[in-house]
């Protein structure tokens, strides 16, 4: 009986949506972060592709990156099935980004897609700046693969050719 119930919250999630429909509450501890100092991480990461990044508001929040991480592991993006070339990487990375913009709470903090080609095709994941910790308030960038939650290294994606990247 239980297999046969997981495989009806399976179905159930497909359809309609997250098992808890409430986000995980906001992160306690942030801080505002402002476009130029977005703007020069992204600078020292892609200085050779700034006209290809685009990045929409004057000011971030920004928190922790465990934040960011249980709001992801909250997300259920990565528990869908993979079908080539009608739910692919970039829709898995537009629901992730989409997940983060649809609650308030959660909206103001620098997260976007990032299209890059590694060389064997262009690939979509998310990008995400955010502090080492609550006591490392520096800000950072982290790269987050929406179809497995892993994180991706920033040597990995600077391998990579940017394609496009929005914030």
């Amino acid at each position: 009986m239980k297999g046969l119930q997981g495989f009806i919250r399976s179905i159930a999630m497909m359809f309609c949506g997250h098992p808890n429909p409430d986000p995980p509450g906001p992160p306690v501890v942030k801080a505002d972060i402002p476009l130029q100092a977005v703007h020069l991480l992204l600078a020292d990461l892609f200085p050779q592709s700034l006209e290809k990044v685009h990045v929409s508001d004057k000011w971030y929040e920004i928190t922790a990156i465990d934040e960011l991480r249980r709001f992801v592991k909250w997300d259920n993006t990565n528990q869908f099935p993979y079908v080539n070339e009608l739910h692919d990487c970039d829709d898995f990375a537009l629901s992730l980004a989409g997940a983060f913009a649809r609650y308030p709470q959660w909206s103001g903090y620098p997260v976007g897609i990032v299209w890059a080609d590694s060389g064997q095709g262009p690939h979509a994941f998310i990008i995400a700046v955010a502090w080492p910790s609550l006591d490392e308030q520096w800000p950072r960038i982290y790269f987050i693969e929406p179809q497995d939650d892993w994180e991706i290294s920033e040597e990995n994606v600077q391998a990579q050719s940017l394609q496009f990247l929005q914030m």
